[in-house]
């Protein structure tokens, strides 16, 4: 008995196939690329968009790297809700979240990403402090809004206080 049925070419469809999914590939690695401001083993900074519709910052915003350096290192743990573990050695003071090293890097990133951002962005970051120092991973964020700068921070999985 003959067949009526025409031949397909089973390597066609598993070819378009696998065009398509490197496509998406390159697509969505273009993309991510597009929002990282900077990388390394580390430490990122990105820009990320605000789910929030109702969210609009005042980007993109010009502050020059010596004002975010004076915001970043005036950051401090606030004693009332991390407890005792950011208490100096003489346990009478706060201890400031970022060092001195962290707040070097992370500065002209920041104003960078502040001058990038679009009104529906944040400029958020991760940062692992030098190796050995036992702090926790510290990830925030920065936008600017209305000629107030808002900074949140968040100390390993925990949120932190800071002054």
């Amino acid at each position: 008995m003959k067949s009526y049925l025409p031949r397909t070419n089973v390597q066609h469809p598993i070819l378009q196939s696998l065009v398509g999914i490197a496509a998406c590939v390159l697509l969505i690695s273009g993309c991510a690329n597009g929002t990282k401001l900077a990388q390394n083993p580390n430490n990122t900074v990105y820009l990320e968009e605000v789910s929030d519709w109702s969210f609009e910052a005042s980007h993109p915003a010009v502050i020059d790297q010596q004002t975010i350096t004076k915001i970043v290192k005036g950051l401090y743990a606030n004693d009332s809700i991390t407890g005792s573990s950011r208490m100096s050695a003489g346990g009478s003071k706060p201890m400031r979240i970022l060092s001195d090293e962290d707040a070097e890097y992370l500065s002209p990133l920041l104003a960078q990403g502040l001058s990038k951002a679009k009104p529906a962005q944040l400029v958020g970051f991760n940062i692992s402090s030098s190796a050995g120092s036992g702090s926790e991973p510290i990830t925030g964020s920065i936008y600017v809004q209305k000629g107030s700068i808002y900074v949140a921070i968040e100390e390993g999985a925990a949120q932190t206080g800071f002054m």
